[in-house]
């Protein structure tokens, strides 16, 4: 699975779970972001990325493409914890989540925690 945001510069989620980071054509580095496929790569531009995976983990970038908050959605109680598509509203310091087993959650920005209590 790959997934591609077009701002930063261009990321792309691979299935090893690496993020490509591009700079016009050329690849400037590669980042090691998930343990398994990366299913949903989300830019919010001069904020960062938000980044989902098989490994059932949720992980915020920094705009530099470092490494944030990682949080799992198993402990959020999914039937299938795998995001399948993400919405990042940074104002308002929410994560929108849905799942493949067609599960809406809300969560914080700032530590995971499910805002609407499942």
């Amino acid at each position: 699975m790959a997934t591609i945001s077009a701002a930063l510069g261009g990321v792309t989620g691979t299935a090893s779970g690496k993020l490509l980071v591009w700079k016009g054509r050329n690849l400037e580095r590669i980042i090691n972001a998930h343990e398994r496929p990366v299913t949903v790569v989300k830019c919010v531009p001069s904020v960062g990325l938000v980044t989902a995976g098989l490994d059932s983990r949720i992980r915020i970038w920094f705009p530099d493409i470092t490494p944030g908050l990682l949080f799992d959605l198993k402990h959020l109680g999914s039937f299938n914890p795998i995001a399948q598509s993400l919405d990042w509203d940074y104002p308002n310091n929410k994560i929108l989540i849905g799942t493949f087993a067609n599960e809406v959650y809300e969560v914080s920005d700032t530590d995971g925690s499910d805002l609407n209590g499942g």
